[in-house]
C-alpha cells in the first residue's frame, strides 16, 4: 500500500484490520490519501500497525519497534486531528 503511495490513516481502529489465517486485510479506505503528503503520513499507519502488533503478537516486537512506538507516542501529542479531551494511549 505504501509502496503505491497510499496511506490509510485509520488503522488505529481495530475494525479496519481483519485477520484471515495468518494474513491481515485492510478495509475502509474512506480516509485514505494518495499524493505528495503520503510520505510524511506513512508514520501514522506504521505506528498503528506497530501498536496492533504489540497487542496481538508481543513476542514479535523488536527493540526498533518499541523505540518507534515511543517516538510516535510523543509526536501524537501534537497531532491536530486528535479529538479534544480524549487521551491517546
Amino acid at each position: 500500500m505504501h509502496e503505491r503511495g497510499v496511506v490509510h490513516l485509520d488503522l488505529r481502529q481495530r475494525k479496519n484490520i481483519l485477520i484471515a489465517g495468518d494474513r491481515p486485510w485492510l478495509i475502509d479506505f474512506a480516509n485514505a490519501m494518495k499524493g505528495k503528503l503520503t510520505a510524511k503520513l506513512r508514520a501514522v499507519d506504521e505506528s498503528a500497525l506497530l501498536k496492533f502488533k504489540q497487542r496481538c503478537w508481543p513476542h514479535l516486537m523488536t527493540d526498533a519497534d518499541r523505540d518507534a512506538i515511543k517516538s510516535h507516542k510523543f509526536l501524537r501529542k501534537f497531532w491536530i486531528f486528535s479529538p479534544r479531551g480524549k487521551s491517546v494511549r
